[in-house]
């Protein structure tokens, strides 16, 4: 009986997961509806004067699947709201897009926007030229929210006019953080310079403890043993709590189990009913004695770990001492371990 149930319930955990899996695809038609409902509503922002909310409807759109169309309408919101330098290089973007799009029936029209925004835009944009003349190993530039690749370094980058701010970053480095303010049109150059970090406190060398004055002996350097660490028998002593409410829960569960077997019998016995009650009953109590068993080892067995290890002192340098005597050499070793 208990083996056609284990089966039982393996078909029905099988058999649930399956729809769960098939659930985890995204159907290709609703991903298509969602990208037109997506462009609806950019539409409707935009005719509502949202430029903002426009475009980031319409770049959710263009990640479900992009079109000329679309790339010229993204271009158009980014100039609408300032951004002209990825203006532009949406509308560059449009235009080619465009242009290998040879059968839309509204190419020509698209090509013809998207030019005209990039040459309207071209002049307007600013740019900035970050020179590194030195660059560490590791060196991160970013100019705003862009990591210019280093191709780009000490060339004209586009960017849109305002406060720009240039960062870098390197490993022992001070970080480089520098504000330019680049009008339309115009070109600023900055040049990137990190500082080596400054030196912090010398790293603690082995101990060494000299000898008394006068005594001839000589002491080995030892390096200080590590601090003793809390968790291994913290760990253990919560293994064995742990098991103790666990045996306690199921001899709950076991008395439960014999009271409802006991409710069934009288004098004359049990009837075969009482059975499940009483292999229940059995069960509960065999976990009983190892969950108990496996605490009561636990909390033994974390406490005695406590009392050896003792995490709560500081452990003290072992030092070696050699030193000439009469007979030759002698040694001798100090401190707790």
């Amino acid at each position: 009986m208990r083996r056609r149930s284990l089966t039982l319930a393996l078909a029905l955990a099988l058999g649930l997961l399956r729809p769960a899996a098939g659930q985890a695809q995204v159907d290709p038609a609703t991903l298509a509806a969602t990208r037109r409902d997506l462009i609806r509503q950019a539409q409707d922002a935009r005719a509502a004067g949202d430029h903002a909310r426009a475009l980031d409807l319409a770049s959710r759109a263009g990640q479900l699947g992009m079109s000329p169309s679309l790339r010229r309408f993204i271009a158009e919101e980014q100039q609408a709201t300032g951004l002209l330098a990825e203006a532009l290089g949406s509308a560059e973007q449009c235009v080619r897009e465009a242009e290998r799009d040879t059968a839309s029936r509204t190419r020509d029209e698209h090509v013809a926007a998207c030019r005209a925004l990039v040459t309207a835009l071209g002049p307007r944009v600013g740019r900035v030229v970050v020179q590194v003349p030195e660059p560490p190993e590791g060196l991160t530039v970013r100019v705003g929210a862009v990591q210019l690749p280093r191709a780009v370094w000490g060339v004209a980058h586009m960017v849109t006019p305002g406060a720009v701010v240039v960062e870098a970053t390197a490993p022992g480095r001070r970080p480089f953080r520098q504000e330019v303010r680049v009008t339309e049109g115009a070109q600023e150059t900055m040049t990137v310079r990190l500082e080596p970090e400054p030196s912090g406190t010398p790293a603690q060398g082995p101990v060494v403890l000299a000898p008394p004055p006068g005594d001839g002996r000589e002491r080995a350097p030892v390096e200080a043993p590590p601090r003793r660490s809390w968790a291994g028998p913290v760990a253990v002593l919560g293994v064995g709590v742990l098991s103790l409410g666990a045996s306690g829960v199921l001899l709950v569960l076991r008395n439960g189990a014999l009271a409802s077997r006991d409710r069934q019998c009288d004098g004359t016995g049990c009837p075969e009913e009482a059975r499940a009650d009483h292999d229940r009953a059995a069960s509960y109590n065999a976990l009983t004695n190892v969950t108990l068993a496996v605490g009561a080892g636990g909390l033994a067995l974390g406490a005695l770990w406590l009392l050896v290890s003792r995490p709560w002192e500081t452990p003290r340098p072992v030092t070696l001492t050699v030193a000439p005597g009469r007979d030759g050499v002698w040694v001798g070793v100090g401190g707790t371990l």
